[in-house]
């Protein structure tokens, strides 16, 4: 935490720094399942990523907000899952082009299930 708060006082500091504080920090509280804390820390590791346009950044922390959202639960969760799981899938898409086949698989198997929970979920309050 120490160290975040360093690299936000220096602005000086290049933003890579920030955003690898932040995703430490994310990965910390995921093993502690603080959850909401987690995912905060990614969504800070998204926006930084966005602005300083880092695609790797931006792939690594939607592929594990999709998989946490999914974690939360069947509620609003798994629709947020989906989204950031799209995201991933569409921003590997870009940044392998085909060249790392294994890496486009398993985000389409993991978008694949998120999007079959999400319809099993309509289909159990349909039918009861």
């Amino acid at each position: 935490m120490q160290f975040l708060h360093i690299c936000q006082e220096h602005k000086d500091i290049p933003d890579d720094f920030e955003c690898e504080a932040h995703k430490k920090l994310a990965e910390a509280y995921s093993q502690s399942d603080n959850t909401s804390e987690a995912i905060k820390h990614l969504n800070k590791v998204l926006d930084i990523a966005q602005k300083a346009q880092n695609r790797q950044a931006q792939t690594e922390a939607t592929h594990k907000l999709g998989l946490l959202f999914n974690r939360e639960g069947p509620d609003h969760s798994m629709k947020r899952s989906a989204e950031a799981l799209q995201h991933h899938f569409d921003l590997l898409r870009q940044e392998t082009a085909g060249r790392d086949q294994s890496k486009m698989d398993a985000a389409r198997v993991n978008l694949g299930i998120v999007l079959a929970n999400q319809k099993i979920e309509s289909y159990k309050h349909m039918i009861l």
